[in-house]
């Protein structure tokens, strides 16, 4: 079950497209075809720079997203009122706390790498 509030559905849209479209595009203008540019290769530079990608991508949205002013709403039951707060989250974290996972961990990543 996959459990996302908001636009937070969108955090795993962006992981894919970044992991998958990078390294693909990335080794595929080196000759290679498809199927073997897209294989899984933690170590490869193109999976770094689609994690980091993914990681200013998430970051940049998921603070945009989220620090929208709240808004007063109205229940039609009680009549009392209260303050909604803009909430954009994938499993239970934020958006930007998402990208800034990728980013930590293509940093990482690009630092063993060396």
């Amino acid at each position: 079950m996959i459990v996302w509030r908001g636009k937070g559905w969108w955090t795993l849209i962006i992981l894919w497209a970044c992991l998958y479209l990078i390294p693909g595009v990335w080794h595929t203008q080196q000759g290679r075809t498809w199927a073997q540019a897209t294989r899984l290769h933690l170590h490869d530079l193109s999976f770094v720079v689609g994690l980091l990608t993914a990681g200013v991508i998430l970051t940049a949205w998921g603070l945009f997203l989220n620090r929208r002013p709240a808004r007063q709403v109205m229940e039609p039951q009680t009549g009392r009122t209260y303050m909604a707060r803009p909430s954009h989250s994938f499993y239970y974290l934020n958006m930007e706390y998402w990208g800034a996972a990728a980013l930590l961990g293509g940093i990482v990543m690009f630092v063993r790498a060396r």
